[in-house]
């Protein structure tokens, strides 16, 4: 019962449900070694961030989660009142204790909400 967010670059998907070049991707686990995409959001129009030079500052990226309503927003980091919003499904867990990040020369922190 989990999920993953993944941002890629693949010039050449395997899924046509998979836009080419920059996006992002939520899959839902369906076993040990299963998983099963539920979304895809085209992210071309940002590809301009993924140079080294750019890539050298931090891009600030706000992800969040609404547990209750299975509600994602992944904000824009060049736009903070623009988002991305992924639907989870009225299966989506309504509880959990762990959150796991798994990059490839990322660094992360988190934060509580702003009242």
């Amino acid at each position: 019962s989990s999920y993953l967010l993944w941002v890629n670059y693949d010039l050449n998907p395997i899924d046509k449900a998979i836009p080419k070049g920059f996006s992002a991707q939520l899959y839902r686990s369906l076993s040990h070694s299963k998983m099963e995409l539920v979304q895809s959001v085209d992210l071309n129009k940002y590809a301009y961030l993924v140079t080294p030079a750019v890539l050298a500052n931090p891009i600030p990226i706000k992800l969040w989660v609404d547990s209750v309503k299975g509600e994602v927003r992944f904000y824009d980091p060049t736009n903070p009142s623009y988002y991305f919003y992924l639907d989870l499904g009225k299966d989506f867990p309504k509880v959990g204790q762990w959150i796991a990040v798994r990059t490839n020369g990322m660094k992360v922190s988190f934060g509580l909400p702003r009242k």
